[in-house]
């Protein structure tokens, strides 16, 4: 259309599920074309919370999660961000989405998550075998305050004890299992 949209686009834009599905059954839609702005169908998607169309989009092998918008973001960083925790949840689980992708700023999701205080999307960030543990440090906030920096460190820290003390005493009980199953 005129802004550059293409119909998945659109269909992404509006949650139109079925015209979604359609779309990605259809060779000569590409669902990595990105409009004049950058935004794919699946960025388009995260930005505006739209779950459903995330689950269709993710569930398609020709659709590229760490695709980036104009200003480096991907559909992770965008939903972290947002705290659209159903949308990481479905991100996280494609083999093909890489939670470690850096923004121009050096910035990854758990660096958004932890600055806006998204403790539910830090947990399922730092939950994923796959992301990185980085403490956000002083230097990483970019155009975040000082203030806002200490807090996205105590929150990504809050985050993470809560990963850590539930494997700890699930790997405590199965220590008391086995040495009770000795005796």
């Amino acid at each position: 259309d005129v802004e550059g949209k293409s119909a998945l686009n659109t269909a992404a834009s509006e949650c139109h599920e079925e015209v979604v599905r359609v779309l990605l059954g259809d060779a000569r839609a590409d669902p990595n074309l990105a409009d004049r702005d950058g935004n794919t169908p699946l960025l388009i998607a995260a930005d505006e919370g739209h779950t459903s169309v995330v689950k269709l989009l993710t569930s398609s092998d020709r659709v590229d999660p760490n695709m980036t918008d104009q200003s480096g973001n991907t559909p992770l960083m965008i939903a972290a961000h947002n705290g659209y925790a159903a949308i990481v949840q479905l991100l996280l689980r494609s083999d093909l989405c890489d939670p470690n992708v850096e923004s121009p700023e050096g910035r990854t999701a758990v660096d958004y998550a932890a600055f806006q205080g998204r403790m539910s999307n830090l947990v399922l960030l730092l939950s994923d075998h796959r992301t990185k543990r980085s403490r956000p440090t002083e230097d990483s906030g970019g155009s975040f305050s000082l203030a806002d920096r200490g807090a996205s460190r105590r929150t990504y820290d809050q985050a993470l004890r809560a990963v850590i003390l539930p494997r700890r005493a699930r790997f405590r009980g199965l220590v008391r299992a086995m040495v009770a199953f000795r005796r």
